[in-house]
């Protein structure tokens, strides 16, 4: 009896240990998964899992109803910095746009929780500036979070500096400025060493914002009437005949051969090597 009442314990934990293991199978690896659509019927973008998510009619709506964009609108910040050693990448947008995280509330089928993400962004639509920060997952968990809680702070620091609040408010008095309301879009910021981040100075993160938060003010800066500058120039400087402005280019564009451009094509004061910061999508 003593023999036969020791295998009790595993026969009795026998059906637990089957039940898991069915319930944590895996997919073949040959699966391919769901396809991206083509490029013609993309209207959202990736989740934080980088699978592929489809917005639904009633998400779009949505969308168009508050002027809000997916995460695919944002576009790679082009700028000369003079030393990028955090091998930061910047990408923005002049509307406000969703986060990656959220995409996968708002597929085709209604999430639970697609009503209150759709609360959550519509209550930040008086911030003018949407900005956030994320890290490549090559660290742990405690790493990436205070990468990222440092790159949001140094990025308040930098904003305070250049005369706007942590909403991208202009706060300054100066009557040349005051043309600039606030900045208007979404910036979001990739570190791909958040160890890097975690053990630089801080000043020295506050700096690169600086940089950085000067090349976005020239795309995101928008005037009284509500409309970005940066689009306003363009069509005002070719109706002027002067060159239209070009950030990471030497010299004056193309134009009318017939047409002097000698203040236009003078050089900027060198300030370093050009760095193209990485595409996103």
């Amino acid at each position: 009896m003593a023999i036969l009442g020791r295998p009790l314990p595993l026969i009795s934990r026998f059906p637990r240990v089957l039940l898991r293991s069915i319930g944590t199978e895996q997919h073949s690896r040959r699966d391919p998964g769901p396809r991206r659509p083509p490029d013609g019927q993309a209207f959202g973008g990736v989740d934080d899992g980088g699978m592929y998510v489809q917005p639904g009619e009633h998400v779009m709506s949505w969308c168009r109803e508050h002027d809000i964009a997916f995460p695919n609108q944002m576009k790679g910040l082009k700028a000369r910095l003079p030393k990028n050693p955090l091998r930061l990448g910047v990408f923005f947008s002049r509307r406000h746009c969703i986060d990656n995280k959220s995409m996968r509330y708002f597929d085709k089928a209604e999430h639970p929780f697609a009503r209150s993400m759709f609360d959550i962004y519509v209550a930040k639509k008086k911030a003018p500036l949407w900005y956030d920060s994320w890290c490549t997952p090559n660290a742990r968990p405690f790493v990436i979070s205070t990468a990222r809680r440092r790159i949001k702070h140094a990025l308040r620091d930098a904003l305070a500096a250049r005369g706007y609040d942590r909403d991208g408010r202009r706060t300054g008095n100066d009557p040349e400025e005051t043309i600039v309301m606030d900045l208007f879009g979404t910036l979001r910021i990739h570190s791909p060493e958040p160890k890097m981040v975690c053990n630089s100075e801080f000043a020295e993160l506050v700096e690169q914002m600086s940089w950085i938060v000067g090349v976005a003010e020239l795309e995101l800066r928008r005037g009284k009437d509500g409309r970005h500058l940066a689009a306003l120039s363009a069509p005002h400087q070719r109706d002027t005949g002067s060159p239209p402005y070009q950030h990471n280019k030497r010299g004056p564009v193309r134009g009318n051969k017939n047409q002097r451009f000698d203040e236009a094509a003078k050089q900027p004061p060198s300030r370093g090597p050009a760095v193209t910061l990485r595409k996103y999508f």
